[in-house]
């Protein structure tokens, strides 16, 4: 069974690389399944899923862990739809495969996925282009380097909240803004920022009040 395509679940446990078949009768209503030790059973149609045509993921885009250890030299992932749940198949780049539940991972997508905070990350790349800060010894630009070498931005770090300012919404505590500050600031700094903000709020306001 290529676990690339396939994925079977008996009883809800992933059984692919223990199935050489699995076959449903429909004249039985039943799943005739043979494994790789040679035994075959069958099985009532609701006890068995064979899962195919999985979403492909790109491995960049994701970061995962499982109970609490994060998943290092991802090589490609593909995710299978089931009834209730889904089921991730991960390859790794040193040849193993490994089959989970998706609820017993913790997975952490990247805003780049994300086609508005694509678009404004591509923008900010060319504009980077034009930067002529450069490497003092070779003449190469430094800025574009930067930027090629991120392929994943998590929606918790600050730069998210720039590509996509809808997100902003989590920066406020109990309707005060909270600043974000990329390249850190001091007490007073903050605090003329936060207060500029909400005057601006404030006067806004007002403005569509009159």
């Amino acid at each position: 069974m290529d676990t690339r395509y396939y994925m079977i679940i008996i009883k809800g446990e992933i059984k692919t690389t223990e199935v050489m078949s699995c076959v449903y009768d429909t004249e039985t209503h039943k799943w005739n399944v043979k494994f790789n030790n040679g035994k075959s059973y069958l099985y009532a149609y609701m006890n068995v899923e064979k899962l195919t045509k999985p979403d492909v993921l790109n491995p960049k885009s994701y970061r995962i862990s499982r109970e609490g250890r994060e998943f290092f030299d991802i090589d490609a992932i593909s995710v299978f739809r089931g009834r209730q749940e889904s089921y991730w198949h991960i390859c790794f780049k040193d040849g193993s495969e490994r089959d989970y539940h998706e609820r017993d991972l913790h997975i952490a997508e990247s805003c780049l996925n994300d086609k508005r905070s694509a678009d404004v990350f591509q923008y900010i790349k060319q504009i980077a282009e034009l930067s002529n800060i450069r490497n003092e010894e070779t003449g190469e630009k430094l800025l574009p380097k930067r930027f090629d070498k991120i392929t994943y931005v998590g929606n918790e770090v600050a730069l998210a909240k720039y590509l996509n300012p809808s997100l902003l919404n989590t920066g406020k505590r109990g309707g005060e803004y909270v600043p974000i500050f990329p390249f850190g600031c001091n007490n007073s700094q903050y605090n003329a920022v936060k207060n500029a903000m909400e005057s601006d709020k404030c006067n806004t306001r007002t403005a569509g009040n009159r």
